[in-house]
Order: C-alpha cells, then sequence, then structure tokens
C-alpha cells in the first residue's frame, strides 16, 4: 500500500522536478505543479459542493507521485498524475489508480458512482496504466481529441 500525503508547499521543488519534458508533454503543465493546483482550486469555485484533494504518494517513504483529483456530483475526476522518472515504467501507475480505485469504493471521498480521467492520445503509457487498473475508454472530450476513461464503482 502507498502512503498518500496532502501536496502543500514544502513538497514545490520536489514535485517540480519530476516535471521532465515527457511530463510536460503528457500533462500539458508548463508553469509548475503550484500553479497548476493553485488553477485547479480556482476553477472549482465555479462548482459548489466540489471537493479537490492533491496527493503526493510514497512508496515507503520514498516519493513516487503526484495526483489531483476532486469530487463533484458522486463522479471522482482525476485531473492529474505526475509519476518520479525513476518510477515510470514500472507498473506504478496502474497499482496507483487501483489502490485509488479502492479508497474510492471504501468510502474515502464520499460517495462515488463513477471515475473519470482525460488523457492525451499521445500517453500510452497513461492510457495502459488506466486499462489495467480497469478504467474503460468511454469516447472523447467535446473537441474530439483527448480520450475520456471511466471506472464505475
Amino acid at each position: 500500500m502507498f502512503q498518500w500525503h496532502a501536496y502543500d508547499q514544502s513538497l514545490s521543488l520536489l514535485v517540480n522536478s519530476w516535471m521532465d519534458e515527457d511530463a510536460v508533454a503528457f500533462t500539458g503543465i508548463e508553469d509548475g505543479w503550484d500553479n497548476y493546483w493553485l488553477a485547479v482550486q480556482e476553477d472549482s469555485m465555479n462548482f459548489p459542493g466540489c471537493k479537490d484533494y492533491c496527493r503526493v504518494v510514497y512508496d515507503g517513504t520514498v516519493p513516487c507521485a503526484a495526483v489531483c483529483f476532486g469530487v463533484f456530483q458522486y463522479t471522482l475526476t482525476i485531473s492529474e498524475v505526475v509519476v518520479a522518472p525513476g518510477f515510470r515504467g514500472k507498473g506504478l501507475g496502474t497499482r496507483l489508480l487501483s489502490e485509488l480505485m479502492h479508497m474510492t469504493e471504501s468510502g474515502n471521498f464520499g460517495e462515488v458512482s463513477r471515475i473519470t480521467a482525460v488523457v492525451f492520445p499521445q500517453n500510452l503509457a497513461s492510457q495502459k496504466a488506466f486499462q489495467m487498473a480497469g478504467f474503460s475508454q468511454e469516447g472523447y472530450t467535446e473537441d474530439g481529441i483527448d480520450l475520456i476513461y471511466t471506472y464505475l464503482s
């Protein structure tokens, strides 16, 4: 099991160090994790009742990933996942998603009946991780470009 710790600015340098060229290409985050997390929080003010979470995930005592997600109207939406470079390609994403699904089904984030995520089509590693964790590709975003993955709990 992973350890999930609330993100705070003391972890900023660490998480930003994971934002190499690959991470930026697959997340679209170009101006740092703190700015991304702030934008998520500001955006959710437009949705009363939305609860946002940002967690740094540890494998034992070693930080290995950061995850942002929100819960609104019984849907948990994974907005971003960045995996530390040394942990990429080793199945960590699938394990992380599976654990998040288990926590969701256990009621850790209130009543949730659906988990969704948007994945860039060029991000084959994320597509594989979502599929291996039990998500299905539901369709595409409104612009027809990015993929929507869904898990019904």
